[in-house]
């Protein structure tokens, strides 16, 4: 998915470039050519991934949050449902899903802590550095949405420009969900193990391979 992203930002802006200043008439002759076309599949292609992608993160979401609510000694502030859900009500997107994510990756954090004994390090700034990304990328793209139109062609085009920086933005975005999945699951983990009666120490010590 990060090289889709790579390639597909490259590809939009490649479509900018070649075709900037094109005419109406020029525009339209292009359409039908094998090269927009080829791009073309590949967008789609790619946007059919990220569909696939986020079916997958919001499923993973919802099972650390439902699983959160198994073990945890305090009242969770949502239903677990509320994982996928805070993703889709506006307004309450720009903050409640950063709101459970904290839950899940302090709440995993204490009860490893808890089950060990020992005081862990807590890395959870990436929670904060994915939100932030997520929030500033939202808006570019709100504001991309409404730019350009089919009526006027050289808007459609640099519109094409705007999809290609979204896009590549939308790297650093993915690279911070990813270890953001990784530090909670890494937590996640020693609870898990801990729970089934591994002993300390084969639980670190597979903690700290699965870091490495």
């Amino acid at each position: 998915m990060l090289v889709l992203n790579i390639v597909a930002g490259i590809n939009s802006i490649m479509l900018y470039l070649n075709y900037s200043g094109a005419s109406h008439s020029e525009f339209r002759n292009i359409q039908s050519s094998p090269h927009l076309i080829l791009m073309m599949l590949f967008g789609i292609f790619t946007i059919i991934m990220f569909i696939v992608a986020i079916i997958n993160f919001l499923n993973w979401f919802r099972r650390a949050y439902y699983n959160l609510h198994l073990f945890s000694a305090k009242k969770l502030s949502f239903d677990e449902d509320m994982a996928v859900w805070s993703f889709m009500i506006p307004i309450l997107n720009l903050v409640r899903p950063f709101t459970i994510a904290t839950e899940i990756y302090d709440g995993n954090h204490a009860k490893a802590c808890e089950l060990l004994d020992e005081k862990l390090p807590k890395n959870d700034s990436i929670i904060s550095i994915w939100w932030m990304l997520f929030v500033i990328l939202g808006i570019f793209i709100s504001i991309l949405s409404n730019l350009g139109g089919e009526d006027n062609i050289q808007e459609l085009v640099q519109s094409m420009l705007f999809l290609g920086i979204a896009e590549l933005l939308g790297v650093p975005r993915l690279i911070a969900a990813i270890y953001m999945v990784k530090e909670v699951s890494k937590v996640e983990s020693i609870v898990y193990k801990k729970r089934l009666g591994l002993d300390e120490q084969e639980v670190l010590i597979e903690s700290i391979s699965e870091e490495e």
